[in-house]
């Protein structure tokens, strides 16, 4: 079953630009953001165990350096995340492996939080 089934836990950092309207101005500030995500992944094999597939579900919890975004307008410090990709294993034994992976992460309340991102990783396996 684990052959097909794992646990997935990340840590995404963000510096995105943040704009804050003001009465009479507005201010750009780069502020940083970071993602713990816990879940689930499911993944398919391909190849003889030398590529696979995977997609998950998971839950991710926000940290960030403006205000508005962990505790202004009752926004909620979890968010939900589904992310997919592939691996390809680039060793004869399939301890090193690298390939892309790309996040959607969002909350449900207003007003509303989302990010998409697309990472290139790199792995080691025991």
């Amino acid at each position: 079953m684990f052959r097909y089934l794992a646990p997935a836990v990340g840590l995404a950092d963000f510096l995105p630009n943040y704009t804050d309207y003001g009465k009479y101005t507005t201010t750009v500030s780069r502020e940083r953001v970071t993602l713990l995500s816990l879940g689930f992944r499911g993944i398919l094999p391909l190849a003889h165990g030398r590529v696979e597939l995977f997609a998950g579900p998971s839950a991710a919890h926000l940290w960030s350096s403006a205000y508005e975004l962990t505790e202004g307008y009752l926004s909620p410090r979890w968010l939900f995340e589904v992310d997919g990709g592939g691996r390809v294993a680039i060793d004869r034994h399939r301890h090193f492996w690298i390939g892309p992976t790309a996040r959607f992460t969002r909350d449900i309340g207003r007003p509303t939080q989302e990010w998409v991102s697309l990472t290139g990783d790199f792995g080691f396996r025991f």
